[in-house]
């Protein structure tokens, strides 16, 4: 049995995780929101685990478009043999670990909702046994229905395909969500492409702010970015996206300008196309995320650019802008 804990909590995610990484039943944990580093950590307990694990949320392709809820890591709980299950109007956010171990509370499975980072103001309860075994029945009596490769994958289309316009006012105050707003309305734009841009060596903030370029391989061929073009720049050795630029010139052969800005002559010729940018989003802090995370497929990112889905530049997008509100 796991020992009794305290029973009103305000952060789950260490009690949860431990609860999660000896199970003494079958799991059933049940949430709307589900984000990457919450899914990928439950898939990772799942692992060859000897017990049942189900996880029900709701299929609600806003919810994945505003980043709530993520398909990739939807994705990585079906490999790790976890059952997926939707439950219509699902809201309730529910954790039982076999006989001994439950949580009903306000918190999603998320990083701020379990408290992994930048926490909410959450509250959850502890439930004793009984209250485990009829939390148990109520929830496997909901309207559920399973998830499938194929349903994710069409649950992802139907994200990007998801049009909503944005609403008539935000609060001045709110500059982030303001930018924000404007930014995932643009992305949604069918005439604009979105770009993951990698880029090696350290991240430098300072380099995207206002006006700024970045360079591209292929010197046989144009790289096929566009003005218009929105791209999250990736620090590939710090796994962590950190800015939103918008291109602002069709892709400029100009392997002496990368001189002029300290480039070798050998990484000129390398990497000779220039693409002009400006600022669409950079806080001042560093946000890890996963290759996963952004839906971005095992060597996408060889060419130095790749292209993204709705969904996964969203998420990125998300990600930036719980860095930025998190500033004083």
């Amino acid at each position: 049995m796991i020992a009794a804990d305290a029973s009103v909590l305000a952060c789950i995610h260490e009690t949860l995780f431990n609860a999660l990484a000896d199970p003494a039943g079958d799991v059933l944990l049940a949430a709307p929101y589900i984000t990457y580093p919450v899914a990928s950590r439950i898939a990772r307990a799942a692992q060859g685990s000897p017990v049942g694990w189900r996880v029900i949320s709701k299929r609600d392709p806003v919810a994945v478009r505003g980043g709530m809820l993520n398909v990739p890591g939807l994705r990585s709980l079906l490999a790790a043999g976890v059952a997926v299950s939707w439950a219509p109007a699902l809201h309730a956010k529910t954790y039982l670990v076999g006989d001994d171990f439950g949580l009903i509370g306000s918190g999603n499975l998320t990083a701020p909702g379990t408290g992994m980072a930048n926490p909410n103001a959450e509250l959850s309860v502890r439930l004793t046994p009984d209250q485990i075994a009829q939390a148990r029945t109520m929830m496997l009596a909901w309207a559920l229905t399973d998830a499938t490769w194929a349903d994710l994958d069409l649950l992802e289309q139907e994200a990007e395909a998801y049009s909503k316009p944005p609403p008539p006012h935000l609060a001045a105050a709110d500059s982030v969500a303001l930018t924000v707003d404007r930014l995932l309305t643009d992305a949604r734009d069918p005439s604009r492409t979105l770009w993951v841009k990698a880029e090696h060596g350290q991240p430098d903030l300072s380099h995207w702010r206002g006006d700024s370029w970045f360079a591209s391989p292929s010197p046989k061929r144009r790289p096929k970015i566009k003005p218009g073009d929105l791209a999250i720049i990736y620090a590939q050795q710090a796994h962590a996206c950190y800015a939103v630029v918008e291109v602002t010139s069709d892709p400029i052969y100009d392997p002496t300008f990368l001189i002029s800005q300290g480039a070798t002559p050998a990484n000129a010729e390398r990497w000779p196309w220039i693409s002009h940018t400006r600022e669409r989003l950079v806080p001042d802090t560093l946000v890890t995320v996963s290759r996963e995370e952004i839906s971005v497929e095992p060597g996408g990112l060889q060419n130095g650019h790749s292209r993204m889905t709705l969904a996964g530049f969203t998420t990125g997008v998300r990600h930036l802008e719980q860095a930025a509100a998190a500033l004083p």
